[in-house]
Protein backbone atom coordinates (compact mmCIF):
# COMPACT_ATOMS: atom_id res chain seq x y z
CA UNK A 1 0.00 0.00 0.00
CA UNK A 2 1.32 3.26 -0.79
CA UNK A 3 0.08 7.15 0.95
CA UNK A 4 -0.12 10.07 -1.16
CA UNK A 5 0.29 13.57 0.25
CA UNK A 6 0.09 17.17 -1.23
CA UNK A 7 -0.19 17.50 -4.38
CA UNK A 8 0.44 14.05 -5.23
CA UNK A 9 -2.76 13.22 -3.58
CA UNK A 10 -4.61 16.05 -4.96
CA UNK A 11 -3.48 15.14 -8.43
CA UNK A 12 -4.83 11.48 -7.76
CA UNK A 13 -8.20 12.75 -6.30
CA UNK A 14 -8.71 14.87 -9.91
CA UNK A 15 -7.80 11.79 -12.13
CA UNK A 16 -10.34 9.11 -10.00
CA UNK A 17 -13.05 11.70 -10.22
CA UNK A 18 -11.70 12.08 -14.07
CA UNK A 19 -11.92 8.42 -14.54
CA UNK A 20 -15.18 7.44 -12.70
CA UNK A 21 -16.65 9.81 -15.59
CA UNK A 22 -14.74 8.76 -18.45
CA UNK A 23 -15.95 5.24 -17.67
CA UNK A 24 -19.38 6.00 -17.65
CA UNK A 25 -19.26 7.89 -20.59
CA UNK A 26 -16.77 5.13 -22.35
CA UNK A 27 -19.58 2.46 -21.27
CA UNK A 28 -22.72 4.36 -22.86
CA UNK A 29 -20.85 5.25 -26.15
CA UNK A 30 -20.31 1.44 -26.16
CA UNK A 31 -23.91 0.61 -26.01
CA UNK A 32 -24.90 3.57 -28.29
CA UNK A 33 -22.37 1.72 -30.76
CA UNK A 34 -23.13 -1.51 -30.10
CA UNK A 35 -26.89 -1.74 -29.34
CA UNK A 36 -28.12 1.29 -31.80
CA UNK A 37 -31.59 2.19 -30.84
CA UNK A 38 -32.34 -1.28 -28.71
CA UNK A 39 -31.47 0.66 -25.65
CA UNK A 40 -33.36 3.79 -24.94
CA UNK A 41 -32.02 4.41 -21.39
CA UNK A 42 -29.35 3.86 -18.96
CA UNK A 43 -30.51 1.75 -16.38
CA UNK A 44 -27.22 1.44 -14.57
CA UNK A 45 -23.58 1.83 -14.51
CA UNK A 46 -21.90 1.31 -11.48
CA UNK A 47 -17.82 2.22 -10.50
CA UNK A 48 -16.17 -0.65 -9.10
CA UNK A 49 -12.76 1.51 -8.11
CA UNK A 50 -12.66 4.92 -7.37
CA UNK A 51 -11.96 7.94 -4.22
CA UNK A 52 -15.19 8.22 -2.60
CA UNK A 53 -13.79 10.51 -0.71
CA UNK A 54 -10.40 12.32 -0.51
CA UNK A 55 -9.53 9.91 2.09
CA UNK A 56 -10.79 7.05 0.92
CA UNK A 57 -10.29 4.45 -2.17
CA UNK A 58 -12.35 1.19 -3.09
CA UNK A 59 -10.89 -0.99 -5.11
CA UNK A 60 -12.72 -3.96 -6.40
CA UNK A 61 -15.68 -3.03 -4.73
CA UNK A 62 -19.15 -0.87 -4.84
CA UNK A 63 -19.59 1.97 -2.46
CA UNK A 64 -23.01 3.06 -2.69
CA UNK A 65 -26.33 1.92 -1.61
CA UNK A 66 -28.77 0.21 -4.49
CA UNK A 67 -28.33 -2.52 -6.98
CA UNK A 68 -25.40 -3.65 -8.45
CA UNK A 69 -23.87 -6.12 -10.50
CA UNK A 70 -22.19 -9.13 -8.77
CA UNK A 71 -19.49 -10.55 -11.95
CA UNK A 72 -19.47 -14.28 -12.22
CA UNK A 73 -16.85 -16.20 -14.29
CA UNK A 74 -16.72 -15.86 -18.03
CA UNK A 75 -20.12 -17.55 -19.75
CA UNK A 76 -22.27 -17.47 -16.52
CA UNK A 77 -24.82 -15.68 -15.29
CA UNK A 78 -24.38 -11.56 -13.99
CA UNK A 79 -26.59 -11.24 -10.87
CA UNK A 80 -27.89 -8.15 -9.85
CA UNK A 81 -28.19 -7.79 -5.76
CA UNK A 82 -29.43 -5.06 -3.55
CA UNK A 83 -27.17 -4.84 -0.99
CA UNK A 84 -28.80 -5.18 2.60
CA UNK A 85 -26.83 -2.97 5.72
CA UNK A 86 -25.39 -4.19 8.27
CA UNK A 87 -22.57 -3.96 10.84
CA UNK A 88 -20.09 -6.25 8.45
CA UNK A 89 -20.41 -3.97 4.94
CA UNK A 90 -21.72 -0.69 6.38
CA UNK A 91 -19.34 2.19 8.21
CA UNK A 92 -19.10 6.10 7.66
CA UNK A 93 -16.05 8.20 6.84
CA UNK A 94 -15.52 11.92 5.84
CA UNK A 95 -19.68 12.47 7.11
CA UNK A 96 -20.52 10.13 4.35
CA UNK A 97 -22.03 6.62 4.81
CA UNK A 98 -20.39 3.74 2.83
CA UNK A 99 -22.08 0.41 1.95
CA UNK A 100 -19.42 -1.92 0.46
CA UNK A 101 -20.36 -5.08 -2.07
CA UNK A 102 -17.96 -6.93 -3.80
CA UNK A 103 -17.57 -6.57 -7.57
CA UNK A 104 -16.95 -9.90 -8.63
CA UNK A 105 -16.50 -13.28 -6.57
CA UNK A 106 -13.14 -13.02 -6.42
CA UNK A 107 -9.81 -14.81 -7.02
CA UNK A 108 -7.80 -17.55 -5.30
CA UNK A 109 -4.34 -18.84 -5.78
CA UNK A 110 -4.68 -22.59 -7.64
CA UNK A 111 -2.48 -23.94 -4.76
CA UNK A 112 -3.90 -23.10 -1.63
CA UNK A 113 -0.52 -24.92 0.17
CA UNK A 114 1.73 -21.83 -1.75
CA UNK A 115 3.53 -19.80 0.49
CA UNK A 116 2.91 -15.97 0.25
CA UNK A 117 5.88 -13.93 0.74
CA UNK A 118 5.11 -9.79 0.13
CA UNK A 119 8.57 -7.90 -0.49
CA UNK A 120 9.59 -4.51 -1.22
CA UNK A 121 9.85 -5.16 -4.74
CA UNK A 122 7.48 -8.07 -5.71
CA UNK A 123 5.03 -10.98 -4.64
CA UNK A 124 5.98 -14.54 -4.45
CA UNK A 125 3.41 -16.96 -4.88
CA UNK A 126 5.00 -20.57 -4.63
CA UNK A 127 7.66 -20.93 -6.97
CA UNK A 128 6.22 -17.73 -9.02
CA UNK A 129 7.68 -13.91 -9.07
CA UNK A 130 5.08 -10.73 -9.76
CA UNK A 131 6.90 -7.73 -10.02
CA UNK A 132 4.89 -4.49 -8.91
CA UNK A 133 2.19 -3.35 -11.47
CA UNK A 134 2.65 -6.62 -13.68
CA UNK A 135 -0.83 -8.49 -14.02
CA UNK A 136 -2.03 -11.78 -13.25
CA UNK A 137 -2.64 -14.44 -15.99
CA UNK A 138 -6.15 -15.69 -15.13
CA UNK A 139 -6.53 -19.46 -14.77
CA UNK A 140 -3.17 -19.76 -14.72
CA UNK A 141 -1.63 -17.49 -11.90
CA UNK A 142 -5.27 -17.11 -10.35
CA UNK A 143 -8.27 -18.82 -10.70
CA UNK A 144 -11.96 -17.23 -10.16
CA UNK A 145 -13.70 -18.48 -7.09
CA UNK A 146 -16.96 -21.16 -8.40
CA UNK A 147 -14.90 -22.07 -11.30
CA UNK A 148 -12.84 -25.11 -10.29
CA UNK A 149 -13.64 -28.45 -9.53
CA UNK A 150 -12.85 -28.57 -5.85
CA UNK A 151 -15.75 -25.10 -5.53
CA UNK A 152 -18.90 -25.53 -5.22
CA UNK A 153 -20.90 -24.19 -8.32
CA UNK A 154 -21.33 -20.56 -8.81
CA UNK A 155 -24.60 -20.04 -7.71
CA UNK A 156 -23.64 -21.70 -4.24
CA UNK A 157 -20.83 -19.75 -4.24
CA UNK A 158 -23.06 -16.40 -4.89
CA UNK A 159 -25.22 -17.76 -1.85
CA UNK A 160 -22.37 -18.12 0.47
CA UNK A 161 -20.84 -14.60 -0.43
CA UNK A 162 -24.11 -12.54 0.10
CA UNK A 163 -23.38 -14.46 3.99
CA UNK A 164 -20.70 -12.14 4.10
CA UNK A 165 -21.57 -8.98 2.43
CA UNK A 166 -25.71 -9.11 2.74
CA UNK A 167 -27.84 -8.52 -0.19
CA UNK A 168 -31.08 -9.82 -1.86
CA UNK A 169 -30.61 -11.54 -5.30
CA UNK A 170 -32.60 -9.17 -7.57
CA UNK A 171 -32.49 -10.87 -11.01
CA UNK A 172 -29.73 -12.67 -13.51
CA UNK A 173 -28.28 -11.42 -16.67
CA UNK A 174 -27.33 -14.40 -19.27
CA UNK A 175 -24.52 -13.99 -20.76
CA UNK A 176 -24.13 -15.13 -24.29
CA UNK A 177 -20.67 -13.14 -25.09
CA UNK A 178 -18.39 -11.06 -23.62
CA UNK A 179 -15.09 -8.36 -25.19
CA UNK A 180 -12.40 -8.14 -22.80
CA UNK A 181 -8.27 -8.56 -23.08
CA UNK A 182 -9.15 -11.75 -23.91
CA UNK A 183 -10.90 -10.69 -26.90
CA UNK A 184 -14.22 -11.48 -27.84
CA UNK A 185 -16.08 -14.89 -26.88
CA UNK A 186 -19.20 -15.78 -28.15
CA UNK A 187 -20.70 -18.44 -25.24
CA UNK A 188 -24.18 -19.03 -26.72
CA UNK A 189 -25.06 -19.25 -30.88
CA UNK A 190 -28.41 -19.49 -30.17
CA UNK A 191 -29.66 -16.92 -27.74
Amino acid sequence: MRYLDGKYAEKFWDISHFLEKFNENRNEYFIKTAFKNLVDEKIINIQHYGMPTQHSICIGCHWNEGMYPLLTAPGEDIYFINPISNQNNQFFHDGKKFVLSPHGLGLKIPNKNDSIIISKDNIIIGEKSFRDGQGLNIDVDAKIRGTTKDDKPIEETVKDLLKIYPGEIQGKMKQIASFTKRGFIIYEQNA
